[in-house]
């Protein structure tokens, strides 16, 4: 009866039903690979939220831990370190007169650098060499030269200028600890941009340390 009456609709309107469109429209042709692509790009986006979100709680409400003694994380957020002396809230590397040492320590932000300041507080004149570090991991020299500190101070910042253009986020600082005998100890590090705006490391990695460390990645953020 049906039928009779889609004939007649068409022999009535001149216009024939499409009895096969209605059925299209709701019933789409999903292949396997379709949905493969699909569940890896959500795959893909949630794990880039996830680190996104991890990376933002890093930068503003980083926590600096103080209770790991000469550990890499004293390098962290602004000096604590009042005086001269072997003193557990900053920095060392793990061994005395070993060579060459490095600590790689990374800003909230990039920025162009006016200045960069390390606070070194116990057997200071240990810096040779300072290089701006990209988020690939690659070392670009920035500064090389005698320590602004020397060993008779005691103490002291030493301030560094950028021999060339320099917009970074991430500064490695190398010391060669058999310039200096004893602990080369390092409590803080600063970069300062073209305003005079300070910021103060937000992470560390170090080639050694006395308390615990942290392995550098092979990549970064940007």
């Amino acid at each position: 009866m049906v039928d009779d009456v889609g004939d007649q609709f068409g022999a009535e309107t001149g216009l024939t039903q499409p009895e096969n469109t209605y059925r299209r429209w709701w019933r789409p042709r999903t292949r396997l690979v379709d949905i493969f692509w699909l569940t890896l790009l959500v795959a893909i986006l949630v794990t880039w939220y996830q680190d996104r979100q991890k990376l933002i709680k890093d930068l503003t409400g980083h926590t600096v831990n103080r209770s790991t003694r000469w550990s890499i994380d004293q390098l962290l957020g602004p000096p604590n370190t009042p005086r001269s002396g072997d003193c557990p809230t900053a920095w060392a590397p793990q061994g005395t007169n070993a060579g060459m040492e490095w600590v790689i320590v990374e800003f909230p932000k990039m920025v162009d650098v006016a200045k960069i300041e390390i606070i070194e507080t116990y057997n200071p004149g240990a810096i040779v060499g300072v290089s701006s570090i990209s988020s690939t991991g690659f070392a670009t020299k920035i500064w090389s030269g005698t320590d602004p500190v020397t060993p008779v101070a005691g103490m002291g910042t030493a301030v560094i200028t950028p021999s060339v253009a320099t917009q970074t986020r991430r500064i490695k600082i190398v010391l060669n600890t058999t310039l200096v005998s004893g602990w080369n100890e390092i409590d803080a590090v600063s970069i300062i941009d073209s305003n005079g705006n300070v910021q103060w490391a937000s992470r560390a990695w170090g080639s050694s340390s006395y308390g615990e460390n942290k392995k550098a990645p092979s990549w970064f953020w940007p």
